[in-house]
C-alpha cells in the first residue's frame, strides 16, 4: 500500500540529485567558458598593454609611497624644510582614499605632530583622514581615534594656543561621528570633548 509512495520519494530524490549535478555541471562550463576568455583578452596586445600599464602604475605609487615616507623624515630632521612640507602636502592631495590610508601611520600623522601650529597642515590633515577613513566600522573608529589623540596631545603641549582648542573639537567631533549611525554628534559627545579639552588645556 505505501510502495507507491516509496517509489515516488525515491524518484524525486534521483531528481533532485541529478538537477544538483547538472547546474553544478552548468556552473563549471560557464566557469571555464569565462576563465577562457578573460585568459585569451589577456594575450591580446590591448589585454598586455593593459598589465603593463597597472604595473607601471603599480610601481610608481609605490615609489611616490617611498618619496613622502623620505621627505617626512627630512621635515622631521629640519621643520623648516619648505620644499618638503610643500612635496608631501601637494603629493597626498593627489592620493586616493585606499593609498592616503595606507600611509596615515607613517606620514599623515606624523606630519600633523610635526608642524602643528601650522593651520594649512592641521587643515590638511583632518581633510585627509576624512577623506581615508569613511563612516563606522570598528576598525576605522580605532583610526579616528588615533586622529583625536594626536589632536589632544598637541593641545597639551600648546594650551595657550587658541586655535589647537577649536582644531581638537573638530576632530573630536568628527572621531565621536563615526560612531553614530546616523553621523550626528550627540550632547553627550560634545560633554566629553569639552572635558577632554580642558583637562589637556591644563
Amino acid at each position: 500500500m505505501d510502495q507507491p509512495f516509496l517509489l515516488f520519494g525515491f524518484a524525486l530524490l534521483v531528481f533532485a540529485i541529478l538537477f544538483l549535478f547538472l547546474n553544478l555541471g552548468f556552473s563549471v562550463v560557464l566557469f571555464i567558458i569565462s576563465f577562457g576568455l578573460i585568459t585569451v583578452h589577456y594575450q591580446t596586445p590591448k589585454g598586455k598593454a593593459e598589465i603593463a600599464k597597472a604595473q607601471a602604475e603599480k610601481l610608481a605609487l609605490a615609489e611616490l609611497k617611498k618619496s613622502v615616507e623620505v621627505r617626512i623624515k627630512h621635515l622631521s630632521s629640519n621643520p623648516s624644510d619648505v620644499a618638503s612640507l610643500e612635496y608631501i602636502l601637494t603629493t597626498l592631495d593627489t592620493l586616493s582614499k585606499g593609498d592616503l590610508k595606507s600611509l596615515i601611520g607613517s606620514v599623515v600623522i606624523p606630519l600633523l605632530k610635526l608642524k602643528p601650529l601650522d593651520e594649512r597642515v592641521r587643515a590638511s590633515v583632518l581633510s585627509y583622514a576624512k577623506k581615508a577613513i569613511p563612516r563606522i566600522t570598528s576598525a576605522n573608529e580605532i583610526s579616528s581615534k588615533n586622529f583625536y589623540e594626536a589632536a589632544l596631545e598637541i593641545l597639551q603641549q600648546h594650551p595657550e594656543q587658541i586655535p589647537l582648542k577649536q582644531y581638537a573639537l573638530d576632530v573630536g567631533r568628527w572621531h565621536c561621528s563615526m560612531s553614530r549611525t546616523d553621523g550626528k554628534v550627540t550632547i553627550y559627545d560634545e560633554q566629553s570633548i569639552q572635558n577632554d579639552i580642558v583637562v589637556r588645556s591644563k
